[in-house]
């Protein structure tokens, strides 16, 4: 009887102490209410921000609700760098990575709805966190629809924080070819990508053929997202980001195929485009200058928009006559800097100067100026060429072509003096360019010791508009190599060379 009443007291007991104890474990395992987040829009997100300081090996979390299904982009601003983030539906986590562009936060919400948004810090020390959520297929903060003509102003603008996300509307067609470029103002980082009303990224990674255009697809409306992740000043961070059509291009000034020899003035111009027609097939060159003579970046599409060549500072085969289209911006957006474009035909005679072996002078007056020697010399003979070695910082680029304008023999073959005329009639042709714009800072560099190399004149001061330059052609009849003397001039008993030289 006493055990049996003992057992009786403690299952009362028992009773009484479980349910009291209950709701604390369950109010521990819930932990803290997670903060509303609202969506935010495109540009500046405003309040719709979620910020806190985040202990290590900690999480602070918010909920969020789409108002519709279809991507979301979540971003997140972390002082250490070694924070992530985490979306739940209810208990589910779900996969917020796309693997195309390895991109984290690209959410897919398959259903409209309440979602947990969780931002866990896996470093050592606190980290201040921020982060937005943004639905992509909104238009909700668009910037005003632009068009796609080259000669219409950049459209800048200015982020405000990492986790902006802008957008752009573009006005363009199914089929049309677009070139997106992107960038900040000052050194940093910057995302973009072509869209429709889904926001998903419509066209491909890795273009065919290495193009650096899409051809669009589907039917629009199209528009380019943009994200600044890292601004080297900071922020606010103005950036830029500019769709151009490359098929059918409006608003690109025209550039003539030039003869060789002295050029005549040409307009300079920002806008980043030039339309060139070519009469007939073969290999041109094409060269982007400024008003100092600087080169950069060029490259021919055909009147599709696909690429033909990446022509900087190299020679350009067209597969036929028409018009092309070169674009000088590279992939910046920015384009401040008034420039001109030289076109020249390799297979042309215009402006070519008739010469025989000896001797040649001329002036290079002109920045991106090419001579043109025509030699008489018969096919199959060795040729080789000197250029003056008291140049005062003007370097000679000296190449022989062949009447289709294919290089024969290199500066360095004809130095040698075994440079071989075996190409297509007519007789090559000697090339001399100028390989330094004028007016800029010279630096000589001092070749080493022996075998009959010169030491160069140190250079004085800055280059003037004009230079004299000289050229020797000469025909070589032993093979043995030229010895040189330092004053630029063979040595007794040498043979003869094609000789260009820019000062």
């Amino acid at each position: 009887m006493v055990s049996t009443a003992v057992f009786l007291a403690l299952t009362v007991l028992l009773a009484l102490l479980v349910p009291a104890a209950l709701p604390t474990t369950a109010a521990h395992a819930a932990g803290p209410e997670c903060a509303p987040l609202a969506l935010a829009p495109f540009g500046d997100p405003g309040t719709a921000v979620g910020k806190a300081t985040v202990a290590p090996d900690a999480t602070t979390c918010y909920t969020f609700s789409a108002t519709e299904p279809g991507i979301h982009l979540v971003s997140l601003d972390d002082s250490g760098d070694e924070a992530h983030t985490e979306v739940y539906s209810g208990d589910t986590r779900l996969d917020c990575y796309e693997r195309e562009y390895a991109v984290q936060g690209w959410c897919d919400l398959s259903e409209a709805g309440a979602y947990t948004l969780k931002v866990v810090n896996d470093g050592w020390q606190d980290a201040d966190v921020a982060v937005t959520v943004v639905p992509l297929g909104s238009d909700r903060g668009c910037a005003p629809k632009t068009g796609t003509d080259w000669d219409q102003p950049t459209p800048t603008r200015t982020s405000v924080s990492p986790v902006e996300v802008d957008c752009q509307p573009f006005d363009a067609e199914p089929g049309d070819r677009i070139r997106l470029t992107r960038g900040t103002a000052a050194h940093g980082e910057t995302t973009a990508w072509i869209t429709d009303a889904t926001g998903a990224r419509i066209c491909p990674r890795f273009p065919e053929d290495g193009e650096d255009s899409c051809v669009l697809p589907g039917k629009g409306p199209y528009r380019a997202l943009s994200r600044v992740s890292y601004a080297e000043k900071g922020f606010p961070a103005g950036y830029a980001v500019t769709a151009r059509r490359l098929n059918d291009p409006r608003g690109c000034p025209s550039a003539p195929v030039r003869p060789y020899g002295p050029l005549t003035a040409q307009d300079l111009t920002k806008t980043p485009c030039f339309t060139v027609t070519a009469e007939k097939a073969g290999t041109y060159r094409f060269d982007s200058l400024d008003q100092e003579g600087a080169t950069g970046p060029s490259r021919v599409h055909d009147r599709s928009g696909k690429t033909v060549c990446r022509a900087t500072g190299q020679p350009c085969r067209l597969p036929a006559a028409g018009t092309y289209t070169v674009t000088l911006d590279g992939d910046s957006p920015f384009h401040d800097t008034p420039r001109g474009l030289i076109v020249l035909d390799r297979a042309s005679k215009s402006g070519c100067v008739k010469t025989e072996t000896g001797a040649h002078k001329g002036e290079l007056s002109t920045a991106g100026q090419y001579d043109c020697l025509e030699l008489a010399a018969p096919k199959d003979a060795r040729i080789a060429a000197l250029t003056a070695l008291d140049a005062s910082g003007v370097d000679a680029e000296v190449e022989v072509l062949d009447g289709d304008g294919a290089v024969q023999c290199s500066g360095q073959e004809l130095a040698a003096g075994d440079c071989a005329l075996t190409g297509t009639a007519p007789l090559p042709r000697a090339r001399p360019r100028r390989r330094r714009p004028p007016d800029r800072p010279v630096h000589a560099r001092r070749p080493p010791h022996g075998r009959g190399e010169r030491l160069p004149r140190p250079a004085r001061g800055h280059l003037r508009r004009r230079r004299r330059q000289g050229l020797a052609l000469h025909r070589v009849r032993c093979l043995r190599p030229l010895p040189v003397h330092p004053g630029g001039r063979p040595l007794g008993g040498g043979s003869a060379a094609t000789h260009r030289h820019r000062r």
